[in-house]
């Protein structure tokens, strides 16, 4: 639920923080190893360090513009918006000397989102969006909207 006043902005969230690398340093050699294969092949697995990081929310939210002249008709701006975290994918980061493949696991983030601008009537509800869910297969998720003008207090 929004509330807000004629010709204002207003938003809702109700979200999680998640915090994800972005960028990686490659693993290092220590300093005066000579450059012999033969070494390197046997060289102990070295991490790939994080040296970057983005955070995205996560769970829903709607950003809401309303105006009215009459009370009755009322024009809406409205972006309602759904960020789900899916699952960790390995992302391929090279090879070590001995062949073996490193990787990174990064994020599987999906987003449902509408920008709508409509005029309803006072009380009108509306359907803004229906989204197809990765998971569960077949699922939809639903986005309604529902107006109403209420009269300014008296001061």
């Amino acid at each position: 639920m929004v509330k807000l006043r004629d010709g204002e902005k207003a938003e809702a969230q109700s979200v999680e923080e998640f915090r994800y690398p972005t960028e990686f340093d490659p693993p290092r050699l220590p300093q005066n190893v000579p450059l012999d294969a033969a070494i390197l092949k046997d060289w102990p697995v070295t991490g790939i360090t994080p040296t970057a990081f983005e955070t995205r929310n996560l769970g829903t939210s709607v950003e809401v513009e309303a105006s009215t002249a009459d009370g009755q008709r009322i024009n809406i701006r409205c972006i309602p918006q759904h960020v789900r975290f899916l699952r960790w994918a390995k992302t391929d980061a090279g090879k070590l000397a001995n062949g073996e493949r490193l990787s990174v696991e990064m994020p599987i983030i999906h987003s449902m989102k509408n920008t709508n601008s409509l005029v309803l009537r006072n009380g009108q509800r509306v359907l803004l969006g229906v989204h197809k869910l990765p998971e569960p297969l077949d699922g939809l998720e639903l986005s309604f909207l529902r107006v109403t003008a209420m009269a300014a207090s008296a001061k």
